[in-house]
């Protein structure tokens, strides 16, 4: 995982004072929920 995309998670997670991985698995919960569709690409 990109340096910048660790540190975001990681302060979102911090503003909601909740884990890095409660907030993770928030967000994957709602990707879930939603029905859309995950596209898997390399950069």
């Amino acid at each position: 995982m990109p340096k910048k995309m660790a540190e975001d998670l990681e302060k979102r997670a911090d503003s909601m004072h909740i884990s890095k991985s409660k907030y993770c698995k928030i967000i994957l919960q709602q990707w879930i929920d939603s029905g859309k569709k995950l596209t898997l690409g390399e950069k």
